[in-house]
């Protein structure tokens, strides 16, 4: 697979988990501080991508993160990281389309689900990439902060207060 392929494929699945309105309507900020125009930000580590039928099963580790400009803070509220599989297919204009989105069970199930949805390489990259999340953290922050406007380097807060 080319890189433009792989560039587009985590396109489609940044575009995806970052507006999904099954998602973002249960995110915090989006509920309890709607004033504030809260925006999801993803950023998603290529694992692994295999051929179902007609579509594509992307394997991704992402990471997600609700943020939100509450005068110079950047405010944080519901996120996630975890290993995730992603069916795409294409839309009638040709461009990637996620259409399912697997996503491992917690707990005790984490591993075997992880197993069972990735090949035997993507499971072991996927547990890898799924345990150090620091970098991605940071440029999920990064971008936060240039959308919208506030200073490099503005580190997220987790106090709702005003």
């Amino acid at each position: 697979m080319g890189s433009a392929t792989r560039a587009a494929l985590l396109d489609a699945a940044d575009r995806h988990l970052e507006t999904d309105p099954a998602r973002i309507g249960h995110y915090l900020l989006t509920a309890e501080r709607p004033e504030l125009r809260p925006r999801v930000f993803c950023r998603e580590e290529f694992v692994e991508v295999r051929r179902k039928g007609s579509y594509l099963l992307l394997g991704v580790v992402a990471a997600c993160e609700e943020l939100a400009r509450s005068g110079t803070r950047l405010l944080g509220g519901t996120g996630f990281r975890s290993a995730l599989l992603l069916t795409v297919g294409r839309d009638d204009g040709g461009r990637f389309t996620v259409r399912e989105v697997e996503e491992p069970l917690d707990g005790d199930g984490n591993l075997p689900s992880i197993r069972a949805m990735f090949s035997p390489e993507g499971a072991q990259r996927a547990v890898e990439l799924q345990e150090d999340g620091a970098g991605a953290h940071r440029a999920i922050a990064g971008e936060a902060c240039r959308v919208f406007g506030l200073p490099a380097g503005t580190a997220v807060t987790y106090d709702m207060g005003s």
